[in-house]
């Protein structure tokens, strides 16, 4: 008979290098005592016929179907969690007019179903995958930071989305193309590319915090890598952000997912900063008070 059961989500270090996922330690102290026939036969005839059939699944290993689109667009971040932390899934294409789409959370994709359970929101899905096999920051304050950095991502990805469709499938005419080229040049150089820059510099230049790799490295990574596939010399003076886009792309898990990345060569001392009252807003400095705060992008 159970008396005391104590629970801690804390990772034990040898298992979680051995298996690569977080794992719950449990502390069972028991009491034992005679439990005859009769009391066994009270039991089942008190206990209900889908209590005792409910299933139980596995924390460590659940089943993963992954539904998308045929383009599978949005879902590349989702895939990219899943082959760095090498755990298999399923994939379904799902069309916009089928029936099966509007089944789904919010009639949209891609969604992720584990154990029947479904999850919309790519960030909500990354976030879980994250927890579950320790891609998410070491402390609850690294864990913050890497919510702060895909939250810039994505405003940074609605930002450029018109030009990025533009450069990826060359859908343009040459005077949209020209006015977006030089509004996106000028706000990738000026604020985007340098914010980033920063941010990995403050932490040593090689990941967004701490001294792995995060889910939000796999998500600056994944929204880099197509610009400096095709704008290269956006990058003349963000060295960290091109390296540490290199340094994902050049990952032997994600071979085929992005764009392969030549290595090159930085001046010393040439790269883009912020103005003072910008980089007061990134992740580890004090937010300084300021009559017109904005956002991050």
């Amino acid at each position: 008979m159970v008396k005391f059961v104590s629970w801690s989500d804390e990772p034990i270090p040898l298992l979680k290098r051995a298996l690569g996922f977080r794992t719950i330690s449990v502390t069972v102290k028991t009491q034992t005592e005679d439990f005859g026939m009769d009391a066994l036969r009270n039991f089942i005839m008190d206990t209900r016929e889908e209590e005792i059939l409910k299933p139980t699944y596995s924390y460590n290993a659940p089943e993963y179907i992954l539904y998308d689109d045929i383009e599978q667009e949005e879902s590349l971040l989702i895939r990219m969690i899943f082959a760095f932390s090498n755990v298999p899934y399923e994939t379904r294409t799902v069309e916009e007019n089928g029936t099966d789409f509007y089944g789904f959370p919010f009639a949209s994709t891609p969604v992720l179903e584990l154990n029947g359970l479904r999850l919309s929101s790519v960030n909500t899905i990354c976030r879980h995958l994250a927890w579950r096999y320790d891609l998410s920051g070491r402390t609850s304050a690294e864990d913050a930071i890497v919510d702060v950095v895909t939250d810039a991502v994505n405003d940074a990805k609605k930002r450029l989305e018109r030009w990025l469709k533009i450069a990826e499938y060359r859908e343009w005419d040459d005077y949209e193309m020209e006015g977006l080229e030089e509004k996106t040049h000028r706000l990738f150089i000026s604020f985007i590319g340098p914010a980033f820059e920063e941010i990995l510099r403050r932490n040593g230049g090689n990941w967004v915090v701490g001294d792995e790799a995060t889910w939000a490295d796999l998500a600056l990574a994944s929204f880099i890598n197509p610009i400096i596939f095709h704008r290269p010399n956006f990058f003349d003076r963000l060295p960290l952000l091109y390296n540490h886009c290199r340094r994902v792309a050049d990952m032997e898990c994600l071979a085929g997912m992005l764009y392969n990345i030549r290595e090159r060569s930085f001046k010393k001392d040439d790269s883009c900063s912020l103005p003072p009252s910008q980089c007061a807003l990134l992740p580890g400095v004090p937010r300084r008070k300021t009559h017109n705060p904005i956002s991050l992008f």
